[in-house]
């Protein structure tokens, strides 16, 4: 995510946190947002802290650019995504 989306973000669970409406936070941070959307990233931040502002996610490869997708073909030239076990899958 982008950098001014996080800090839109941040500075619309802060609003809350001092007794706004989800509503009048997300307008005041500008961030387009459903009221659960607020309440889960709310419940997140109250959870983890600043762990709750780390996206965790890592992509997907169709999404990879062409150079990192072909270095990426040769690495795994099968076309397989995960490195095989050589272990039994086991029955």
């Amino acid at each position: 995510m982008e950098e001014e989306q996080w800090t839109a973000k941040r500075r619309m669970v802060a609003l809350m946190q001092a007794g706004h409406s989800w509503q009048e936070a997300a307008t005041q941070a500008g961030v387009h947002t459903s009221r659960s959307s607020a309440y889960r990233l709310l419940q997140k931040v109250r959870l983890e802290g600043d762990a709750a502002w780390q996206d965790g996610r890592h992509g997907h490869p169709v999404k990879l650019r062409e150079p990192v997708l072909h270095w990426r073909k040769r690495l795994l030239p099968c076309g397989s995504r995960h490195a095989k076990s050589s272990g039994p899958t086991g029955t």
